[in-house]
């Protein structure tokens, strides 16, 4: 499935390209004042994703051969593990608590709600600053949504306290951090635990949830980037589509920047992903200060970008993991990197766990997965601990309420 999302989001973004440069061209607004790479460009980043692309179907291929037969057709069958099912619907409503609790804490240290900031893109990329975790609470939300969609989809034992989270919690991710993630990851997640299952999704279901997915992704990017919007009903059309798979356009801008204008990263940008989850508290201990290593590829592409006099945002800017890995090595990151994150996905997909718990930490790590296509791993990283913790404490709890024989 991580195959298949890189090679969407890499035609995705060429086609957003190319009709953005014909609006540009003809002067239409938001399009008519952004900064787009050359054809010349664009065809290398076009040729590098489809060869980053292949290696990682490689990386695919070898990993399943190495990992024998995918258990999932003999597999398909989930113990009927009420304990499990137990620990799972006492985390909704725990997990819902706690990110209020971190919506609580940001919105009273911005004292604003994004959703009805007149910046909206700015207040998100900064509503989390001098927080650390506590910021992080938030997605906590994302948690709860994911599990009580387990619960109810595929395990079939939904209530009426797990059908009602996941409305509220998602609706709060976007009142309050106004993000495409939550939306697309939750769909991501069912696509992947029905997998795991050995349950098929009817095309009927896949087209409407995609189109829904896509009016309402639609419908953030122009409250995101929506300022000055409502002067030219055409910008509105256009902002979505310049949200739309923006990471390819800067691709294109990474292979000729590094290392012509800026050396790569190295093992500077893995020191910086290695540190997005340790608090900066612990690191002083240390004697280290967290903001000389946390400089990953999005932050330090921004910057450069900056210097270079192509943007004046401050705001770090996504790449997609092609440009992280060439940004961090170069080719050889490109290669490597692709072909060991294949044959990671694939050794992973053919872990099929028989407990409702394993299958949706495994859910949640294939839906992740597919997330670091596109998002920093500097910022992943943290997000994905969040996300997951719940489980990994659901895995300590069934145990005891087994005992108890709830």
């Amino acid at each position: 499935m991580a195959v298949q999302f890189y090679f969407l989001l890499l035609f995705l973004g060429v086609a957003s390209h190319s009709l953005l440069r014909l609006l540009a061209d003809r002067g239409v607004p938001v399009a008519a004042t952004q900064t787009f790479p050359d054809d010349a460009l664009v065809g290398r980043a076009f040729a590098l994703g489809l060869l980053g692309g292949a290696v990682f179907a490689i990386g695919v291929a070898v990993g399943r051969t190495r990992s024998g037969r995918n258990r999932l057709a003999s597999d398909g069958v989930v113990t009927h593990d009420e304990s499990t099912i137990a620990a799972l619907k006492l985390l909704v409503p725990i997990t819902f608590v706690v990110g209020c609790l971190g919506i609580a804490i940001v919105t009273a240290s911005t004292g604003r709600i994004a959703l009805f900031a007149s910046n909206i893109d700015d207040l998100r990329y900064s509503q989390g600053s001098g927080l650390g975790y506590a910021a992080l609470l938030q997605f906590e939300l994302l948690s709860c949504a994911c599990i009580a969609l387990y619960v109810g989809i595929v395990a079939r034992h939904g209530t009426p306290m797990t059908w009602a989270a996941i409305p509220a919690s998602l609706m709060l991710l976007v009142v309050f951090r106004v993000e495409r993630t939550p939306l697309i990851l939750t769909v991501a997640f069912v696509a992947v635990s029905l997998m795991l299952a050995g349950r098929t999704v009817a095309w009927r279901a896949i087209v409407s949830w995609g189109l829904a997915l896509v009016v309402l992704v639609g419908g953030l990017g122009v409250l995101r980037l929506g300022d000055g919007a409502q002067q030219d009903r055409r910008a509105v059309a256009v902002r979505p589509l310049y949200d739309l798979a923006p990471e390819f356009r800067e691709q294109a801008f990474v292979y000729d920047v590094y290392p012509s204008s800026h050396a790569y990263l190295g093992v500077s940008g893995l020191a910086a992903v290695a540190s997005s989850i340790v608090p900066s508290g612990v690191l002083a201990l240390g004697g280290i200060d967290k903001q000389t290593i946390y400089t990953d590829i999005s932050r330090d592409y921004s910057a450069t970008m900056r210097q270079l006099g192509y943007y004046t945002i401050s705001k770090p800017l996504r790449v997609g993991v092609a440009g992280e890995l060439w940004g961090l090595f170069g080719p050889l990151g490109l290669t490597l990197g692709f072909l060991g994150l294949g044959i990671m996905v694939s050794r992973i997909s053919a872990i099929v766990p028989r407990s409702h718990l394993g299958r949706c930490a495994m859910g949640m790590a294939g839906a992740l997965t597919c997330f670091a296509m596109v998002t920093p791993l500097a910022a992943l990283a943290p997000v994905s601990l969040m996300i997951l913790l719940p489980v990994a404490a659901a895995a300590l709890l069934s145990p005891r309420l087994a005992n108890r024989g709830v």
